[in-house]
């Protein structure tokens, strides 16, 4: 349900936050999993945990597990996804793009 706001009121009364076009009357709400596996740094860039060490580590060599230990950033193409499901967590889209290509260069 959309509510009429006048052209001249100000960005946060016509639903705008960060960049994203929301209805009027919507809360935005943070997906709780999502503020759970990503982390963003002050440099911008967001970080995530390297998948492969839950289980069966018995029989993966030491190094293996210590690289798999480190955060990773999230891939460039992820970026927009994760800004979805954190809408408050503050990630400035180009920084965040600009910071994940440099790294993987």
């Amino acid at each position: 349900r959309a509510v009429a706001v006048p052209a001249a009121a100000p960005a946060a009364a016509q639903g705008r936050v960060l960049g994203l076009e929301v209805e009027a009357g919507y809360k935005l709400k943070t997906r709780k999993a999502a503020a759970k596996r990503f982390k963003v740094t002050a440099s911008g860039k967001v970080m995530r945990r390297s998948p492969g060490k839950q289980h069966i580590n018995k029989n993966k060599p030491t190094h293996r597990l210590r690289r798999l230990s480190k955060e990773s950033p999230v891939d460039c193409g992820q970026i927009d996804q994760i800004i979805g499901m954190m809408p408050t967590s503050g990630i400035d889209r180009s920084t965040a793009k600009a910071v994940t290509r440099k790294t993987k260069d």
